[in-house]
C-alpha cells in the first residue's frame, strides 16, 4: 500500500469526499467537512474510484487533490450543490 495525501480547497460550504475500491471499500467518507485534509492507503495494483458531494454558496471554488494532483476542480452552480465520480 501507499500512502497518499487527500485534500480539499473549499473557502465556504461542507463537503464528503471517498476513496474506493472494487475489492476495499470501508464504506466510510475519507473527507467530511471541516476534515479537509487526510492520509488514504492505496494498493498499486488496484483501480481506484472517487466520489464527492459539496454544498456551499452559488460561485464557491473547490479544488481536491491527492497529492499533487487535481482530480476535480470547479465551483458550485446555481443548485447550490455539486457531486461527482471519477477514477484515479
Amino acid at each position: 500500500m501507499t500512502q497518499r495525501q487527500l485534500k480539499i480547497d473549499m473557502a465556504e460550504g461542507n463537503w464528503m469526499v471517498d476513496i474506493f475500491s472494487k475489492g476495499d471499500d470501508s464504506g466510510v467518507y475519507d473527507l467530511i467537512s471541516p476534515t479537509s485534509h487526510a492520509s488514504v492507503d492505496l494498493r498499486a495494483d488496484d483501480i481506484h474510484g472517487f466520489r464527492y458531494s459539496l454544498t456551499g454558496p452559488q460561485g464557491t471554488p473547490f479544488k481536491i487533490t491527492l497529492d499533487d494532483t487535481v482530480i476535480a476542480e470547479g465551483s458550485i452552480d446555481n443548485t447550490e450543490s455539486q457531486s461527482g465520480s471519477g477514477v484515479i
